[in-house]
């Protein structure tokens, strides 16, 4: 097969609304899903009548509004964390990069951190991540390189620096502020959605939505970008460019995650490798999947959060509960992946 066919890949229309149909389908139904579930009433049965009936209770309606905003958030979230792990994998060349292991999400955490601690919650601190996002990004990018060639897996080293970095640098920070203000920061790095205002989702809404779009219309150039630098330009790809606004858009898609919700990880892992198991690499069908999918699956992991309350008492942050799951499965794909690159 020439490099030309090979671009131009095998993804056909059918297929691409088939799988795009499939991963709403299951974002419909997570959303349902998690919208009835809590710490107390209403059940699905009752979520379903408050949604469809005219003369639902108000006590109802008031709390299936609360738990809307926070799907919704959730959803948005899962769906930038899976979209920026597919393309960072991609730009990387690296099966284990993503958005809180090459250290992005630290980034966004350090300057979102920074902005918390010394101006107060505002507008300045979704700025702020995007800021600390991108630099990551770039930095990591940077000092991973060795002369013309991409990084491989020094990638992973540099972020895990990087991370490493910005963790001891909010630690110090923490110990020089009240109290109070350092309980603020460590709750919102742990990783909690949270019950946002709608002013809130609808931000991230604007700028996951218009980020995610981006990634998804640079999918075909990402496409050719896979096959090599070189192998791109010839096809008439603008490899720096089309580099360098994908960052941007990643770097975007994940600061406004991190602004509000902080750190949670392994979505932008697993979701990605467990679809392209299914899929296969093309971006091109494999990021508005992603997308779709990772909503769903932070929007049931967020629900079971909620549902854990009566054990714990509390709710168990989603970050940390990611991880507890994400974890395991990961290891089982990555055995999977490496038994079959044996084979």
């Amino acid at each position: 097969m020439t490099v030309a066919a090979h671009g131009a890949g095998v993804l056909t229309g059918r297929r691409l609304l088939g799988c795009v149909g499939l991963g709403a389908a299951a974002l419909i139904v997570a959303l349902l899903l998690a919208v009835s579930i809590g710490s107390g009433p209403p059940g699905l049965t009752d979520s379903l009548a408050v949604l469809f009936a005219a003369d639902a209770d108000q006590s109802s309606t008031a709390v299936l509004e609360m738990r809307a905003l926070r799907v919704l958030l959730g959803a948005l979230a899962g769906a930038a964390l899976a979209a920026v792990g597919v393309v960072l994998q991609l730009l990387l060349r690296n099966p284990l990069a993503d958005p809180y292991i090459v250290g992005v999400s630290g980034g966004a955490a350090l300057l979102g951190s920074l902005a918390i601690l010394f101006l107060g919650a505002g507008p300045w601190v979704p700025a702020a991540a995007f800021a600390g996002a991108a630099g990551a990004t770039f930095f990591t990018l940077a000092a991973a390189r060795v002369g013309s060639q991409p990084p491989d897996v020094s990638i992973l080293l540099v972020g895990v620096v990087v991370n490493a970095f910005a963790a001891a640098v909010i630690t110090f920070l923490k110990t020089l502020v009240e109290a109070h203000k350092a309980q603020e920061v460590l709750f919102w790095l742990v990783g909690f959605v949270g019950y946002p205002r709608p002013a809130t989702v609808a931000i991230v809404a604007l700028f996951v939505l218009s980020a995610v779009g981006v990634l998804v219309w640079l999918s075909p150039r990402l496409h050719l970008m896979a096959l090599g630098d070189a192998a791109a330009a010839r096809l008439g790809v603008d490899v720096e460019r089309t580099r360098i606004s994908a960052l941007l858009a990643a770097s975007l898609a994940t600061g406004a995650v991190v602004a509000e919700t902080g750190l949670i990880g392994f979505v932008g892992l697993v979701v990605p490798h467990a679809l392209r198991l299914v899929l296969g690499p093309d971006p091109r069908l494999l990021l508005p999947v992603a997308a779709l999918f990772g909503g769903a699956a932070l929007c049931l992991t967020d629900a079971l959060t909620r549902a854990l309350f009566p054990l714990f008492y509390s709710e168990t942050p989603v970050g940390a509960l990611c991880a507890v799951i994400g974890a395991p499965i990961f290891v089982l794909l990555l055995r999977r992946h490496l038994r079959g690159s044996r084979a």
